[in-house]
């Protein structure tokens, strides 16, 4: 006794079965017919035995398995759509010999290992996992950190005139891709203002709010050689911190305390010529005697 499984062309049913050998004669029981594509896929407790209920799920989730990686390679080589090749008959499988990753050693029923009926795209997608970032909700992230390898290239050239950095080959592509995506939305129809109005504004605002602050984001929109520039930022960012604090009422009271020393010394006043003011002289004499008499004393 064997349970055996069987995708359909599609690979959207799966059917389970039960194959039992009576007086040396072969006898296959069709069990259920279940939905591939459920995530979940749920099987009546009394129709199988706990091991091949076990060995039920494996199946199906290998099967699912190989169908998504082969959904994900397919992507990364610039195809899309289709759906997947299932093994039959040898005549049946020839077919989708040509296909990329197609497998002939894949059992009858099961995953043939390709896509048929997939479309190539005008794009290379080899280097990221493309579904993986939709998937994820990170193509904003991805978007940042583009934005981030322009101004690294822009803040490694410090004697280059920023306006032109943004003439050249690279800020050309940086135009176009935006045009492709911009192009895409206004063709899908997407209300871009009720979006908007969801959070999206403000996260951007916020992201370039804290890129203008950088010493990279200050560059943005600038005509002016990129180190003069940057001069220019860290002037400005001294400037402030140079600014002086008014003192506190207790710095002040702390300031104004008498201070008292052990030993006066006090410079000797230079004669001003034709100073013959009595003050001038009065003080004068004060000084010398004080300071004989702590020399003599």
């Amino acid at each position: 006794m064997s349970i055996h499984f069987k995708l359909n062309r599609d690979a959207t049913t799966v059917t389970i079965s039960r194959h039992v050998y009576i007086e040396k004669k072969g006898k296959t029981t069709k069990l259920v017919t279940l939905n591939f594509n459920e995530d979940l896929i749920v099987i009546p407790d009394h129709l199988l035995s706990i091991e091949e209920h076990e060995k039920s799920i494996s199946w199906v989730e290998n099967q699912k398995q190989q169908i998504e990686n082969a959904y994900r390679s397919y992507a990364r080589m610039g195809y899309v759509g289709g759906t997947p090749a299932i093994s039959e008959t040898g005549k049946h499988n020839a077919q989708y010999k040509h296909l990329p990753l197609y497998n002939g050693l894949a059992p009858a029923y099961s995953f043939l290992g390709c896509i048929k009926g997939a479309r190539k795209l005008p794009v290379k997608t080899d280097s990221i996992e493309f579904n993986e970032i939709i998937d994820n909700k990170t193509l904003p992230d991805l978007s940042k950190n583009i934005i981030a390898a322009y101004l690294s290239k822009l803040i490694s050239n410090p004697d280059q005139f920023v306006h032109k950095n943004y003439g050249n080959g690279n800020i050309v592509q940086l135009v176009e891709a935006n045009l492709l995506l911009s192009k895409f939305i206004t063709l899908a129809k997407v209300k871009q203002s009720k979006v908007r109005n969801s959070g999206v504004e403000e996260r951007v605002d916020q992201y370039f709010d804290e890129l203008l602050k950088t010493d990279e984001g200050y560059l943005i929109g600038k005509k002016l050689k990129v180190q003069t520039l940057l001069n220019q930022k860290h002037a400005l960012e001294n400037k402030k911190n140079d600014v002086i604090a008014p003192l506190t009422q207790k710095e002040r009271e702390k300031v104004n305390e008498s201070c008292t020393t052990s030993t006066l010394y006090v410079a000797k006043l230079q004669e001003k010529p034709n100073d013959t003011s009595v003050k001038y002289q009065e003080l004068k004499e004060l000084l010398n005697k004080r300071i004989n008499r702590d020399i003599f004393a």
